[in-house]
């Protein structure tokens, strides 16, 4: 060996010495928690691992040209990721789901796509759209917000004229045999002085409460910034812009008409599927948790396909919870601001308001989900209703063991509450 050879070996040697030090060096607290420190950690290793590889002439690309590569491959594809840490400290990578909705306006991808709930009294039940839940069990602010009627646009918890004169508010949208109808409760106007009045609404009205009347969309007549009262001047005026439910002020005009800037409200129902995938037969080793999107309101012939499961995050180290953590946080911030998307059938920008219709998974993915991985020790035991103890020694008293066998004192039914996870 030569001098030069000796000294690029010994140069190369001590290159090796510092990127395994560097890799393999314990972290700090501080940096421990840092954003990036994971992402440098693992960039270290690869280049440490790809040094080694050398050695035994296995060519391993280098990071530049794995990071050129997998910019190509978002960039075909029209996405985009997200990097965050859990809080276990586990780096967790996440495609944008605000990318991949707005993706969603091609005609292909939204065949048969319905973003109002399908109210069928008969006939087989065989889609989301005609679920309970999209139907009325979720919150006032993840409802269905507004319909169009010609050039005009109504929103729920804001009164409207109907074309005989009557004035109602709009609580719940729905679509019966293909015609749009609405459920209204009556408004309660008290005349405070001759330039003011108070209206009110009855509060908590169920999908079926007796105060309720079902009308058609097309009887709707004037949206509530139209609404003029007796003396000519608008009822917006007249009530201040507060509606009053259960001594409640809701504020109007409803928020989403602000946002929505007289455009169009796309309200899609989302479910969520997580799995976890084994790398061989023995379902021990190489464990990936994956997630997975695809719209609710999409019929079986369309949600089955291919093309329409949308990909999420996965991971071989972070554990179902940890991969929820970031793609929650974006679905809540999404759902209470919507995000504009370009929608080919209406040939439009319209307002997008993504919601959780529900969240699916096999056993074990739903038994960590809802806390019950290990029934006899856990102080959540049930997947389903809210049964609980906060602590060990609480399991062993009797009102613990009659809400776990459903009765009372007296020996009657008492049923849990269901867990619901809006």
């Amino acid at each position: 060996m030569d001098d030069s050879e000796a000294s690029w070996s010994s140069e190369y040697s001590d290159s090796l010495k510092n990127n395994i030090s560097d890799a393999f060096s314990e972290p700090s607290t501080e940096d421990f928690h840092h954003p990036g420190f994971h992402l440098r950690k693992i960039r270290k290793m690869y280049n440490h691992i790809r040094q080694v590889l050398g050695l035994c002439d296995v060519d391993l690309p280098s990071r530049k040209t794995v990071q050129s590569a997998k910019s190509q491959l978002l960039k075909k594809t029209h996405c985009k990721e997200k990097m965050s840490v859990s809080i276990m400290g586990n780096p967790i990578t996440t495609v944008i789901i605000q990318v991949l909705l707005t993706q969603c306006s091609h005609k292909v991808a939204r065949g048969g796509l319905a973003s109002k709930s399908l109210n069928f009294f008969s006939g087989d039940i065989y889609k989301f759209s005609q679920s309970a839940k999209w139907l009325h069990q979720h919150p006032r602010d993840l409802r269905v917000q507004m319909i169009n009627v010609g050039d005009k646009s109504y929103y729920i918890y804001e009164p409207a004229q109907l074309k005989d004169g009557n004035v109602v508010v709009p609580i719940y949208f729905y679509i019966k045999g293909g015609i749009m109808f609405a459920k209204v409760c009556k408004l309660n106007v008290f005349v405070l002085s001759s330039s003011e009045v108070q209206i009110s609404i009855f509060g908590d009205l169920d999908f079926y409460a007796s105060d309720l009347k079902e009308i058609m969309a097309q009887d709707f007549l004037k949206p509530y910034i139209e609404i003029k009262a007796h003396d000519g001047r608008l009822l917006a005026d007249k009530c201040r812009n507060i509606l009053l439910e259960n001594s409640e002020e809701i504020h109007l005009p409803n928020e989403w008409r602000i946002k929505a800037q007289g455009k169009m409200i796309r309200h899609i129902p989302l479910n969520i599927y997580s799995d976890d995938t084994s790398g061989n037969l023995s379902k021990q080793w190489n464990k990936h948790i994956s997630i997975c999107m695809t719209l609710s309101g999409l019929s079986p012939l369309y949600s089955n396909q291919e093309y329409n499961t949308m990909f999420v995050a996965t991971s071989n180290i972070a554990s179902a919870l940890e991969l929820c953590a970031p793609v929650i946080e974006e679905l809540n911030t999404l759902s209470s601001t919507g995000f504009w998307a370009y929608d080919s059938s209406l040939n439009e920008d319209v307002l997008v308001m993504p919601v959780v219709l529900l969240f699916m998974g096999d056993s074990p993915i739903h038994a960590e989900i809802s806390s019950s991985m290990h029934p006899n020790v856990s102080l959540q035991p049930c997947r389903i209703c809210c049964l609980k103890a906060d602590s060990k020694k609480e399991k062993a008293t009797a009102n613990y063991v009659q809400r776990f066998i459903g009765h009372n004192s007296k020996g009657f039914q008492a049923y849990q509450l269901i867990k619901r996870m809006n």
